[in-house]
């Protein structure tokens, strides 16, 4: 068994232990003493915290210096169904969104690699999305480690000597080192900045790894091209005291972990296309013209150890078709959004670059081999939405069962439905 798995095993027995105790802990003197007890067991084995969750909009009720804005009500997000075979017919279905909210909280700290705000003088953790998880959802990051019905379990960090901003902007989030997450879920929030009255004084609050990866420095350098804000950037697993801070609520609707991914929903990805299609207008701005990867193009993960499979193989198979074999984390951003833009047909394995089918040309379209079949549909709504002729996944056989890991394919059984997606 890993180490992860087993840190994992360790976090879901403590919440188990501690939560009947933290139901009951207002019951009585008695209760309260016993679930103190056992918080300083966990606090001094385990390293861990226990917190009450409350959103941002509880939270305010309770803290009068606490403000909220909205930047953009009745808004209506927008999903589609992943098409699985060429029988299935893809469709796009509208939802209603919370509002997109600017909250202003004071004398709060925030976590590197974290989307959670925390209260220390109150023990509080400040987090919508996982102040009411049903089933088969789960959530934790580098400073929350599970949460269980209006209690989280947070990493102990030391935070009386940390450093302070005074005022700040939260754009450090959970999963910030996948493109994925850090084009789609956090750096958009950067486009409604603009349309809120912040203090100029507020710097950028930022995860580190960013300014790492040089796609993700020019994403944030374009959508703050008109911004003179510092910037502060946080390590993972570093916290920061912020006297004054402003957090949007996130633009799309992510699900972040799901326990079983067979009993996910084509809802767990909901996008507010708005804002999406501004991202796409701005980003397409960087494509470099005079560069060209073919109209036939195989994304290669041979870089990428996890979900890896027999590629090879298998671009030896689609080679007389015409296709050409590219990794795009090899190249900056303006090629990637060349590469994709100028395609006629992409092949690739389900993962992050997939984000980029957001560049891709109307009349373009895609085969996704993924390793399990499940609803939870992250990039389905992107070629629906900006007239991409088709997108189609082929299922293969994982080598654990698992949807995240590596899996192996029967090559003649993809070519089979590989041919069928060519003729279509």
């Amino acid at each position: 068994m890993s180490r992860k798995k087993l840190f994992q095993i360790i976090i879901r027995k403590t919440i188990d232990f501690l939560h009947p105790l933290w139901r009951r802990r207002d019951n009585s003197r008695f209760s309260h003493c016993l679930f103190d007890m056992a918080c300083a067991l966990t606090r001094s084995i385990f390293k861990c915290d226990a917190f009450t969750v409350e959103t941002h909009d509880h939270y305010l009720n309770d803290h009068k210096d606490s403000e909220k804005t909205v930047i953009k009500k009745n808004r209506e997000g927008c999903y589609a169904n992943i098409v699985w075979s060429e029988k299935e017919k893809q469709e796009i279905w509208n939802k209603p969104m919370n509002d997109l909210c600017l909250y202003k909280h004071h004398d709060v700290y925030v976590c590197g690699d974290s989307d959670v705000v925390i209260d220390y003088k109150e023990k509080t953790a400040i987090h919508d999305l996982s102040y009411n998880l049903t089933g088969y959802y789960r959530f934790g990051d580098s400073f929350a480690l599970d949460v269980r019905d209006g209690m989280m379990l947070v990493k102990r960090l030391e935070h009386k000597n940390v450093k302070i901003v005074k005022s700040g902007i939260m754009i450090a989030a959970l999963y910030s080192y996948n493109y994925f997450h850090a084009v789609l879920d956090n750096l958009i929030r950067l486009l409604a900045v603009d349309e809120c009255d912040i203090p100029g004084d507020a710097v950028f609050i930022v995860d580190s790894v960013i300014y790492k990866y040089e796609s993700l420095k020019k994403i944030f350098d374009v959508l703050t091209e008109k911004s003179n804000r510092q910037v502060v950037l946080l390590e993972k697993r570093e916290l920061l005291h912020v006297d004054t801070l402003y957090y949007i609520t996130h633009v799309n609707e992510f699900v972040i972990k799901i326990d079983n991914w067979k009993l996910g929903r084509y809802d767990d990805y909901t996008f507010d296309w708005f804002y999406m299609q501004q991202l796409r207008e701005r980003l397409l701005a960087l494509k470099k013209t005079d560069i060209s990867f073919g109209s036939r193009v195989f994304i290669s993960r041979k870089n990428i150890p996890r979900r890896s499979f027999n590629e090879a193989e298998l671009m030896d198979s689609i080679k007389e078709y015409g296709f050409v074999s590219v990794c795009p984390e090899e190249f900056c951003l303006e090629d990637q959004i060349a590469l994709f833009n100028n395609a006629d047909v992409i092949v690739s394995s389900s993962g992050a670059a997939m984000t980029n089918l957001l560049f891709c040309k109307p009349g373009s379209k895609a085969l996704i081999i993924e390793g399990m079949k499940h609803q939870s549909s992250m990039y389905s709504l992107i070629p629906a939405k900006i007239g991409m002729y088709n997108l189609h996944y082929s299922i293969q056989i994982p080598v654990n069962g698992k949807v995240d890991e590596n899996f192996s394919l029967d090559v003649d059984d993809f070519m089979n439905a590989f041919r069928v997606f060519m003729s279509l």
